[in-house]
């Protein structure tokens, strides 16, 4: 009897076995050229929450794909500093997020996680003496959707709520419309 109890889980144990190892897995990287972004801060020059709209940003990500389950770890570095025009105010903004991506329909990735970010206000002016230079630090959570095009190239939008702010309690978040491109370092198929 014992014979067949081991016979019995030597091939239930290659079964599954089996079965995972004919599952899509793939480990890689991902760069992120947000098209839109807009970000709700605490103005120190102010002394109010506004908005920002565009600004330069760029966004990496190492990621582990398991069949519809993408797990990734992102950083995002955003700025409104305008490059063409003397802008006395400044905003910058760096993010780090654990992420989940679920494919729930064929192409259509539904994303959520948590993140950490650092919002930096500056502003320096001929106007005024003295400048501010402030940052805020907060934890939030990430959510979003994917659309993906191909194995590499997908569209995603982004929304980044505060849920504490290690400084002023202001209400701060990030929305962002991304081109994301996915290199694959590694790939196991089925």
């Amino acid at each position: 009897m014992k014979h067949y109890i081991v016979v019995l889980l030597l091939f239930i144990s290659y079964n599954i076995s089996a079965q995972y190892s004919k599952q899509n897995r793939s480990v890689g990287m991902t760069i992120s050229l947000p098209l839109l972004n807009n970000y709700r801060f605490y103005d120190y020059g102010n002394y109010a929450s506004t908005n920002a709209w565009g600004g330069l940003s760029i966004g990496c990500a190492l990621f582990y794909k398991h069949d519809k389950i993408k797990y990734s770890l992102n950083f995002v570095a955003a700025t409104t500093y305008d490059l063409y025009f003397y802008d006395p105010y400044g905003f910058s903004y760096v993010n780090t997020e654990a992420i989940v991506h679920y494919t729930f329909i064929r192409k259509l990735n539904i994303i959520g996680g948590v993140n950490m970010a650092k919002y930096h206000y500056n502003s320096s002016s001929d106007l005024t003496p003295i400048g501010i230079d402030k940052t805020d630090y907060t934890f939030g959570l990430t959510s979003g959707l994917e659309y993906m095009f191909s194995k590499t190239f997908s569209i995603a939008m982004f929304y980044r709520p505060a849920l504490y702010s290690f400084g002023i309690k202001s209400y701060k978040r990030t929305l962002s419309l991304d081109t994301r491109f996915d290199i694959r370092f590694w790939n196991k198929l089925k």
